[in-house]
């Protein structure tokens, strides 16, 4: 499996939103007394945040155009406005979508 993050350009062969070193920056932070996440391997926490976009991917409704027609991922979009009605800019992952990934992937 190769292990590619989206960084925005819209790739046709990216598997997540995050690299392991947000993540493990994130779930450090939020998971201060966290042990299992700590003591997964490089494989097994790029195989977490695999399967967590997976799902984003597949759970989530986008009102918005894909940035590129060929890109693996739902996201980067064009044209999106945030709940509160700001938008996100093309070629851009938005944060609430990168936070949630570590999360469900610990």
């Amino acid at each position: 499996m190769i292990f590619k993050v989206e960084d925005g350009t819209g790739f046709s062969d990216s598997t997540s939103y995050v690299d392991v070193a947000y993540a493990d920056s994130y779930i450090s932070f939020y998971y201060p007394n966290d042990t299992q996440w700590s003591g997964k391997s490089q494989g097994q926490k790029e195989l977490a945040l695999v399967f967590a976009t997976r799902f984003l991917d597949r759970n989530s409704k986008w009102v918005a155009e894909l940035h590129k027609k060929t890109q693996a991922l739902a996201w980067p979009r064009t044209e999106f406005k945030d709940a509160e009605g700001r938008t996100i800019d093309a070629g851009t992952i938005p944060m609430l979508l990168k936070d949630a990934t570590p999360v469900l992937a610990y």
